[in-house]
C-alpha cells in the first residue's frame, strides 16, 4: 500500500499577505492620527503659556510705570495686543508702553486660534490691573480641545484652565 504525501508549501498565500498589510496600515494610521493630535495639544499648551507670560509681563511692566504727568491714576500705561492667526498665518502678541518706549512681540503657532475675541487689546493700569475682566479662549484648528485664560480686572491676575 502506498501513501501519497502532500508536498509542503512554502510562503504565504495572497489573502494572508493582504490581511497583514491591512492590519499594518490600520495601526500606522492610528499612530499618525494620535501623534498629530498630541502635537496640536502641545502647541496649544505652549500658546496658552506664552499668552499667560505676556499678560504677566504686561502687568509687571505696568506696575513699574507711572501715568503721564497730569493724567489720572486710572490711565492705561501698557497695552497688550493679541491677534489670532487666520488662513494658515501665525498669530501674534505685541506688548507696548503707552506714550512710547519699550515694545516686545511674540508669535503663536499657525494652528492656534483665539476664539471669542480674535483681536483683543488689554490696557493695563499703573496698578497692574485692567479696565475690565477678560476671557481668552485658546483653541486649535485641528482639535476640539480648548484652554481658557481668565484675567481679573482689579489685579490683572491670570487663571488658566482646560
Amino acid at each position: 500500500m502506498s501513501t501519497y504525501l502532500r508536498p509542503t508549501r512554502k510562503g504565504f498565500t495572497m489573502v494572508e499577505l493582504l490581511v497583514v498589510i491591512f492590519l499594518l496600515a490600520l495601526v500606522l494610521g492610528l499612530v499618525i492620527f494620535n501623534g498629530r493630535r498630541g502635537i496640536d495639544n502641545r502647541e496649544q499648551d505652549k500658546a496658552a503659556k506664552e499668552i499667560e507670560s505676556a499678560i504677566n509681563l504686561a502687568r509687571q511692566t505696568a506696575t513699574n510705570r507711572m501715568p503721564p504727568a497730569g493724567q489720572p491714576a486710572n490711565t492705561p500705561v501698557v497695552r497688550l495686543a493679541l491677534v489670532s492667526g487666520t488662513g494658515g498665518a501665525e498669530g501674534s502678541w505685541t506688548l507696548s508702553t503707552i506714550g512710547g518706549g519699550n515694545e516686545q512681540a511674540g508669535r503663536l503657532h499657525r494652528s492656534i486660534q483665539l476664539t471669542g475675541a480674535p483681536d483683543l487689546t488689554l490696557n493695563f493700569l499703573s496698578t497692574g490691573g485692567l479696565s475690565a475682566n477678560y476671557t481668552i479662549t485658546v483653541g486649535s484648528f485641528n482639535t476640539n480641545r480648548t484652554t481658557t485664560i481668565s484675567v481679573k480686572q482689579l489685579t490683572g491676575g491670570v487663571t488658566v484652565s482646560q
